[in-house]
């Protein structure tokens, strides 16, 4: 395990934020943590889909762009909120709950680990995954998960003898703004499957990684 060279691993207000908008808006900085969310694309029921869409759309004719930092957090605890609800509720299919499915997914993290990203820590659950991962220099967190999602999505169709989408395209991602919503992230990646028997799911902390971090905090 390497961390990258960045002082901070948390957002920096004076470092430049990268934005790509799509359905949802992604804000990115070089060699800072994200917090993602990323889901089957079974995982939400169309009623559920129409709703968050609509709940969106005021939010932002409600908060003109562009946007205080105050504002963008508010958006993602909103809505991050609102579908970890429903994605917690096991509706569509689940296949991740079945461990030959899973370990596709984790030899994908595994793939990129220590080469394009630090991984830190993620839950897979039934139908969606929590993953902390922090790029290396030159690195890009949406290439890198697609890269992820695109060879797992070939090699679990293959195992199960089916086609079309498997992912949901867009994931949700948050960069980490301080230390306490590092741990609010890990906290919560630790508690979501609790509720579950353990050949449900797969929990992951690379704890050298995070009290690697946790040095850098206490240094600065």
């Amino acid at each position: 395990m390497k961390l990258p060279n960045s002082l901070s691993p948390f957002f920096d207000r004076e470092e430049e934020l990268r934005e790509r908008r799509c359905r949802l808006p992604h804000w990115f900085q070089e060699e800072k943590m994200q917090y993602i969310t990323f889901r089957l694309n079974d995982s939400l029921p169309q009623c559920v889909l129409d709703e968050l869409k609509k709940s969106k759309a005021q939010f932002i004719l409600q908060n003109p762009q562009p946007w205080s930092e105050y504002t963008k957090a508010l958006y993602s605890k909103h809505f991050g909120n609102k579908s970890d609800y429903w994605l917690n509720q096991g509706y569509g299919s689940c296949i991740l709950r079945r461990p030959e499915v899973r370990r596709i997914l984790e030899e994908s993290l595994e793939y990129v680990n220590c080469v394009k990203c630090v991984i830190l820590a993620y839950v897979i659950m039934p139908n969606h995954v929590h993953l902390l991962m922090l790029p290396y220099p030159g690195e890009d967190c949406e290439e890198i998960l697609t890269s992820v999602k695109k060879f797992s999505a070939k090699h679990i169709n293959r195992l199960l003898g089916r086609h079309g989408q498997l992912w949901q395209r867009e994931a949700f991602d948050r960069i980490v703004r301080c230390p306490q919503h590092l741990h609010r992230a890990i906290d919560y990646i630790k508690k979501n499957p609790r509720n579950m028997p353990p050949q449900d799911y797969t929990l992951y902390f690379d704890v050298e990684a995070l009290s690697a971090i946790d040095r850098i905090e206490v240094e600065d």
